[in-house]
């Protein structure tokens, strides 16, 4: 009876330490599970934290001029945690650590704000709809030959096998970018002059714009005329809604200076109408327009446009085959009557030259990366 009490005792004993030790390891992995889930949300929030800070960046840019700036942290509650994202210069670009929090458990992502440059923004026709082709086998493209024609995309290129201006030109070729575009940056209008005002011709009348300015829509009619004096400066427009229609009347620059035009919701430039365009190709590098995300810019019948044209994360539709474009253009979707057809019409890409550079509000560029 003495051995088989021993025995017992010894069994629950024995029972008692495993099953203490598996229930410490059920637990050990039960928290080790629980804060790999609260790690992993950390990290997101801090990425979203991070994206917060970058918008914050862009929606006021003139917080953070390019000569330098004070650190600047902005955080809120996000889910189940919070962020804290810290902006400060660097190196000419701007960084932004974004730490990300959840029941105690912390992440860390860095991401590098960099603007781009004219000269990079506008190598060539750049497309980032990964699911749709670029079809440029009704798209002309003319150029000098002493330059090169980039044509970038993350999709099937096709140049056109009857243009006897692609046909075994050496200075034609196709190169594959999978950098993803730039966001576009408005800048700051509240101090512009004409705050929220529409300038709408009414037929065979010239208006002169001139200054920075905000308008809530500009309209051209029917034999009018709209010059732009820069009066040799960057001259930045931001418009809710564009449209340049009618048969007659143009759309000119003057002044020596460069047009940023920023179109916020829509934009349509209707037959036929010559913009900074006289059948002479004038200088596309006096003209830069910018389309916001998700947003249209329609160039329509014989309509004739000499622009560099930025619209990274938004359509161009270029609708007929009278349609003539100088310059260079960065779409998300570059198609015809918005049928998902191939554009149509003439491309005169036309190169900037390594001299422009002017500054201002371009598009940012994203570069993530985590831990310190």
């Amino acid at each position: 009876n003495g051995v088989a009490l021993f025995t017992v005792v010894l069994v629950m004993a024995v029972s008692v330490i495993l099953g203490t030790a598996v229930l410490s390891f059920a637990l050990s992995d039960t928290r080790l599970a629980a804060n790999q889930e609260h790690h992993l949300q950390a990290e997101y929030i801090a990425r979203a934290g991070a994206d917060a800070a970058a918008q914050y960046v862009q929606d006021h840019p003139s917080s953070f001029p390019s000569g330098g700036f004070s650190d600047k942290t902005v955080g809120d509650s996000l889910g189940e945690g919070s962020f804290s994202a810290v902006i400060k210069p660097s190196s000419g670009a701007i960084l932004v650590t974004s730490t990300g929090t959840v029941s105690g458990t912390t992440a860390t992502v860095n991401l590098k704000l960099s603007k781009e440059s004219y000269s990079s923004l506008f190598d060539g026709i750049r497309q980032t709809e990964p699911e749709s082709e670029l079809d440029l086998k009704l798209l002309g493209i003319y150029h000098d030959p002493s330059d090169t024609v980039k044509v970038e995309s993350t999709s099937t290129i096709t140049l056109s096998p009857n243009n006897p201006t692609n046909v075994g030109d050496p200075n034609i070729k196709t190169e594959l970018n999978y950098d993803p575009p730039g966001a576009i940056v408005v800048p700051d209008s509240s101090a512009f002059s004409g705050t929220m005002v529409s300038v709408k011709n009414g037929g065979d009348t010239t208006i002169t714009v001139t200054g920075s300015i905000r308008l809530t829509s500009l309209d051209k009619r029917n034999k009018d005329t709209i010059i732009f004096d820069t009066e040799g400066g960057i001259q930045t427009v931001v418009v809710d809604t564009l449209s340049f229609d009618g048969s007659q009347g143009t759309v000119d620059i003057i002044g020596g200076g460069v047009v940023q035009l920023y179109i916020l919701n829509s934009g349509s430039i209707n037959n036929p109408v010559n913009v900074n365009s006289d059948g002479t190709m004038k200088n596309p590098a006096q003209l830069f327009i910018y389309v916001c995300d998700g947003k249209t810019l329609s160039l329509q019948a014989n309509c004739e446009l000499s622009a560099y044209i930025s619209a990274p994360n938004a359509t161009l539709e270029i609708q007929s085959s009278g349609t003539r474009l100088n310059g260079a253009m960065v779409g998300n979707i570059i198609e015809k009557n918005g049928a998902g057809n191939g554009p149509n019409g003439e491309f005169h890409y036309v190169p900037l030259p390594d001299s422009v550079d002017y500054s201002g509000y371009l598009a940012y560029a994203r570069d993530y990366y985590y831990g310190n």
